[in-house]
């Protein structure tokens, strides 16, 4: 007796192996109207489940944003070696500009580069604004620093906009994989227990041929990992 175990497949695969069911279903009983029905509403669900995949070009604007937001670092840290160069420097001019200028910008340390998009940018956000004040503009001419501040500003100002296009386009896609789920399990058996019953179970079984083989694969795969003494191991 064949026994369709749709849980233990992950949601991509079940997704495509329903499709392939879905379709042979629709090409070995295309006059067969129940059949052709449930198995309309298979590949519906299953296509639904496919498209809220993580888009490839989502994936290349994360990681870019990734790589941006380096570079955002790599300027608040360039900057701030620059100034400290000058406030180890004995009997420097401008070391009294360079302290005061670093205690203001970086006064606990390099930590807050390693927290949230939202959080680091937001203290960025108000370490530029405190380098816009007239007070420290006179300092910043002093040290030559104004091509650090500017190096800051425009890779925040990028890492920004590349954050709203990634943004923009995670707003954009449809529900979560997850939410799919229950709607494409109800139409896997759906289909599976229509043809049992309409077409026996071996007709039943050849429809669904990739789908009996991606649980092979997957039971091996849990059967692997597996540990063999283990009591709690779940049986399948």
């Amino acid at each position: 007796m064949f026994k369709l175990a749709v849980s233990i497949l992950n949601s991509v695969e079940k997704a495509q192996v329903s499709l392939n069911a879905a379709k042979n279903c629709l090409s070995t009983w295309p006059e067969d109207p129940s059949i052709k029905a449930l198995a309309d509403e298979l590949l519906l669900r299953a296509n639904n489940t496919i498209s809220t995949l993580v888009p490839r070009h989502e994936k290349s604007l994360t990681e870019e944003l990734t790589q941006l937001e380096e570079l955002r670092d790599d300027a608040f840290r360039a900057a701030c070696s620059y100034l400290e160069s000058f406030a180890m420097l004995p009997g420097s001019d401008k070391g009294e500009d360079a302290i005061f200028i670093l205690e203001r910008i970086n006064p606990n340390g390099f930590g807050f580069l390693k927290e949230s998009y939202i959080s680091e940018t937001g203290i960025l956000n108000e370490r530029l604004a405190f380098l816009s004040t007239p007070e420290v503009a006179p300092r910043i001419s002093n040290l030559n620093f104004g091509p650090f501040v500017d190096a800051i500003r425009n890779s925040n100002d990028v890492f920004l906009e590349n954050l709203e296009k990634r943004n923009a386009a995670m707003d954009a896609k449809p529900v979560t994989m997850k939410a799919t789920i229950p709607d494409l399990d109800n139409a896997i058996k759906a289909v599976w227990s229509t043809v049992l019953v309409l077409k026996g179970e071996e007709r039943a079984a050849a429809v669904f041929a990739d789908f009996f083989t991606a649980l092979a694969n997957q039971r091996s795969r849990i059967s692997r990992k597996r540990k063999p003494d283990s009591p709690d191991s779940p049986s399948l």
